[in-house]
């Protein structure tokens, strides 16, 4: 009886210790697994900010006389393999820089000033399949007048 009790008692802490172990390894796993996600979504919210500066730039070195910005698109970190793409599109809120109707939301500037070319930047991150974990998307609008 008592080589019984002794044989049962065994198995119970094994599988207690086992239990126990797994639990931690689990617990760590989705600690580090977490940890990647929030630095991937954090990467998504800087590179979309430096999307709508580098906007900003092209817009403030753009002749508007010959034709409108009306998008960029920009990978990260290079071409060959990009972790995040980012796509800019740029609508116009100033209807007399002869931008096309898909690129102006048509507000029309009082009669004798110059136009503003202040515009609404909207910048949509998406991640990769390069990335090791579930899909970014991160979206940003913004107005913006260069």
């Amino acid at each position: 009886m008592r080589r019984a009790f002794g044989l049962i008692a065994a198995i119970f802490f094994i599988v207690l210790v086992a239990t126990t172990a797994i639990t931690a390894l689990s617990i760590a796993t989705m600690t580090a697994r977490d940890t990647n996600n929030a630095h991937s979504r954090e990467q998504a919210v800087l590179l979309a900010q430096s999307a709508t500066e580098y906007a900003v730039l092209a817009m403030q070195k753009h002749d508007y006389g010959t034709n409108c910005l009306n998008s960029i698109a920009i990978t990260y970190p290079n071409a060959a393999n990009p972790l995040f793409i980012a796509n800019v599109r740029i609508y116009y809120l100033d209807s007399n820089l002869g931008c096309g109707a898909g690129n102006t939301i048509g507000v029309i500037p009082l009669p004798g000033t110059r136009p503003s070319n202040a515009a609404l930047v909207d910048v949509t991150v998406t991640s990769t399949a390069a990335l090791d974990s579930p899909q970014i998307r991160y979206h940003r609008r913004t107005i913006q007048k260069p």
